[in-house]
């Protein structure tokens, strides 16, 4: 495994619901991995120091809104030398690298607390 990789749990919709704190974040998207159960972004985000949590977030294209999507996580528990970081979904995204190369992508968090 990787240096710095948490195995990811079994996929809990549920989690989504446990979420205690709302927590916000835009994430400048620098590339796009297509992994067996789940896409992957990298890049750098603004706005929240802590590991991302489960949470809803709004995929943009060009500055507008794409796609609403879930974050499953944040995939590393230590950032890259140079600060990019990594969330996933489970989410279906049909975008590509060309995609990510061409437009101005961004990943833009709308989590709410059940309070």
């Amino acid at each position: 495994m990787v240096e710095g990789a948490r195995r990811a749990p079994n996929h809990d919709p549920k989690a989504f619901s446990k979420m205690a704190q709302p927590i916000s974040f835009e994430m400048t998207i620098e590339a796009i991995f297509h992994l067996l159960d789940r896409t992957a972004f990298a890049g750098f985000i603004e706005g929240y120091e802590g590991l991302i949590q489960p949470c809803k977030a709004e995929l943009l294209l060009d500055e507008k809104v794409w796609k609403t999507i879930e974050i499953s996580e944040e995939l590393f528990d230590r950032r890259h030398p140079l600060g990019q970081r990594g969330v996933s979904t489970f989410d279906p995204i049909d975008w590509n690298d060309e995609t990510v190369k061409k437009h101005e992508c961004k990943l833009r968090s709308i989590c709410r607390s059940n309070n």
